[in-house]
């Protein structure tokens, strides 16, 4: 297949790269490449420097357009929950957004009702693929 051109847009500037588009949707980061080491003896967090040095590694952007990446992606899912939508990354799970009314709770060592006020709440559904991942069974 022929290379395919796509535009990473790295906060203000653009850079050009030159990709082979089935072979990044496939093995662009692997668990291994953010993650490193055995995940079965380490319990550390996945975290923005790791995602950050896996597409540096992989894509080839320096350490400061990859970070820069990884922010805006990050600031966008944020962007738009925050302006009430829900985010669906195909793969991986759906972030939902769910407005809770008021309701009428009880503090359990006095016994007392009070009232939680309304609010809204993000909750995270796995999609039926992650689930797999995590759990073979």
């Amino acid at each position: 297949m022929g290379r395919r051109r796509y535009t990473l847009v790295v906060g203000h500037r653009v850079a050009w790269r030159q990709f082979d588009a089935p072979a990044v949707a496939a093995n662009m980061l692997t668990t291994e490449d953010v993650h490193p080491g055995d995940r079965m003896t380490k319990q550390t967090n996945l975290t923005r420097a790791n995602i950050s040095e896996a597409v540096h590694n992989k894509v080839g952007l320096s350490r400061a357009e990859s970070s820069n990446l990884v922010e805006s992606i990050l600031r966008h899912m944020c962007g738009a929950l925050s302006d009430g939508s829900n985010v669906k990354i195909t793969g991986f799970g759906t972030f939902i957004l769910r407005d809770k009314g008021e309701r009428i709770g009880r503090n359990p060592k006095t016994g007392v009702e009070v009232p939680i006020t309304p609010r809204r709440v993000l909750t995270f559904r796995a999609s039926h693929i992650m689930r797999e991942r995590i759990s073979p069974n």
